[in-house]
């Protein structure tokens, strides 16, 4: 079994997507690559203010989607 460890140190890079009328509309976002670990293990546990991001609009986005029904 093949594995890798990759620094923890990096970055994590998001983008939403939305189109309305045929016009796609991205919104972008940067965390440390270990934001973006504690985000995905203990995303429930913090509030989304606690979290070291470029643009937090874009996280609550990817939030919402990810804990609602959509």
């Amino acid at each position: 079994m093949f594995t890798m460890t990759l620094p923890i140190d990096g970055k994590a890079f998001f983008e939403v997507k939305q189109k309305h009328k045929k016009v796609v509309n991205k919104r972008r976002m940067v965390m440390p690559l270990k934001e973006a670990y504690r985000y995905l293990t203990n995303n429930l546990d913090s509030p989304l203010r606690e979290y070291e991001t470029s643009n937090t609009q874009v996280l609550r986005e990817i939030h919402y989607k990810n804990f609602n029904d959509v």
